[in-house]
């Protein structure tokens, strides 16, 4: 690698640089994030993260040209890598060079795995993560539907259908983790890192369809109404669908997604999308059932560190 570049931590001085980074890696992979100076403060400021430590840097003279940010999972022993390098500068081996200060960094705080999720259309990546040892663990399909009548095909069944202030964040903390004990790849969540989500995504306590049964919260439908922009405007996401274990086989999971598909064409979209781990048949026979369709797809890697 040239002497001309240098991969090192993050500094605040970086932050203006970084800001353009993703702004353009939104405007050549859209997905609907926002990318502004305040959204990307809070990101840097989320619970237990430290961008000083775990983002990582690729700088070309006094310009930065990638980034790797480095996600710690501590109770599931994990961490996740993401990383982006703008298109002209894929060829100089930064790429290998910001993984590498991923891992060591992700050693260090003891994870015992690291886990990359690479883009279905980006072989070249695909190819890399292999080469650098990463193995294919996971597949998850990205679906989506129209929306057009949905509103008028909602059947709760006798279920309880409200929305999250029924219940507070801290209740929606408790559904969560139930509905998704065993999953792969969970882990489970704390009432600050709900919090952060929950503000992160600019959600609203109508945005998160509950049910219940009998005063207890049995399922969950979390949309997200506000994700489209760009390209994606006018789509909307079904971010998390669960359901309490104990009620699980009920056709629940399926009256939450009817009600979240019903929300979010009132309020104006015109699609949804939702990604869904693709070993989970039961869900994709659900999904499908529904009239979602597979567009796209992404596939996780991982590697021992510990």
């Amino acid at each position: 690698m040239s002497g001309n570049y240098a991969i090192r931590n993050f500094r605040n001085e970086d932050f203006t640089e970084y800001l353009k980074l993703l702004a353009l890696n939104e405007r050549l992979q859209p997905s609907g994030r926002r990318i502004t100076a305040d959204e990307v403060v809070a990101e840097l400021k989320r619970p237990g993260y430290s961008p000083e430590q775990a983002l990582f840097v690729a700088e070309f003279g006094d310009q930065l040209v990638g980034y790797l940010d480095v996600e710690l999972e501590r109770l599931i022993g994990r961490a996740i890598l993401t990383c982006w390098l703008a298109p002209q500068y894929r060829r100089f081996g930064l790429a290998e060079g910001l993984i590498e200060q991923a891992t060591i960094r992700a050693r260090e705080l003891e994870a015992s795995i690291v886990q990359m999720r690479v883009s279905d259309a980006r072989q070249s990546w695909k190819k890399l993560v292999i080469r650098l040892g990463f193995e294919f663990v996971r597949s998850f399909p990205k679906l989506s539907v129209g929306l057009a009548g949905r509103s008028q095909n909602v059947d709760s069944d006798g279920t309880g259908f409200s929305d999250l202030s029924l219940v507070g964040l801290e209740g929606l903390v408790n559904i969560q983790n139930r509905a998704f004990a065993g999953a792969w790849g969970y882990c489970p969540n704390t009432l600050a890192e709900i919090s952060y989500r929950f503000s992160a995504n600019h959600n609203s306590p109508q945005d998160i369809i509950i049910a219940s049964e009998e005063s207890k919260v049995v399922g969950y439908c979390w949309t997200k109404p506000s994700c489209g922009s760009g390209r994606l405007e006018g789509i909307g996401r079904i971010f998390m669908l669960g359901v309490d274990p104990e009620y699980q086989g009920r056709c629940l999971g399926r009256k939450l997604l009817m009600a979240g598909l019903a929300y979010l064409e009132n309020q104006g979209l015109k699609a949804a999308w939702l990604e869904v781990d693709g070993e989970n048949k039961d869900a994709l026979r659900l999904y499908r059932s529904l009239g979602f369709r597979r567009y796209a797809s992404t596939s996780w890697y991982q590697k021992s560190v510990g």
